[in-house]
């Protein structure tokens, strides 16, 4: 428990650091992919959408059910003995991400990250590596997206 409180205690340390820095990420297109591994490292077809101009100032507001979605998963790991379980579940180490699997699925990929974003994800990697020496694996960055919803037909 005491490692996992340890990365609790990063990851709420860098998730101030990126809400004080009030960066803004503008997505330009969404990406339709069949991919061979979860990850998104390895696809076997893109097609990007752009999407329409819309003022860079103006940010379109969160509806209440999805902050509130977004905030019960956040919350989940408030209590580091009840989230242990979900810590250790199949599917939660990284082989579930690089390994075969065919899937297809709706994603805004997030490259090119802007300067500041950047910045704060690689010191939270030199600061996860530091932590906890060879445990954990990086997903590439030409991989980094946010998923919108799968598109698997079965």
């Amino acid at each position: 428990l005491d490692q996992l409180e340890l990365l609790r205690t990063i990851c709420g340390e860098f998730s101030e650091k990126v809400v004080a820095a009030d960066v803004q990420i503008n997505v330009e297109s969404l990406s339709a992919v069949e991919y061979e591994c979860r990850a998104l490292e390895k696809l076997r077809y893109r097609t990007d959408i752009a999407l329409e101009s819309v003022d860079n100032d103006t940010n379109a507001p969160v509806s209440y059910q999805e902050k509130s979605r977004v905030d019960s998963v956040v919350e989940e790991w408030s209590d580091v003995a009840m989230y242990l379980p979900k810590v250790n579940a199949p599917g939660s180490r990284i082989g579930s991400y690089r390994e075969s699997s065919d899937g297809a699925t709706c994603v805004a990929f997030l490259q090119p990250l802007p300067d500041d974003l950047f910045r704060h994800l690689a010191d939270f990697r030199v600061a996860i590596d530091e932590a906890f020496p060879r445990r954990h694996a990086w997903l590439d960055d030409s991989a980094l997206h946010c998923t919108l919803r799968s598109l698997d037909w079965s």
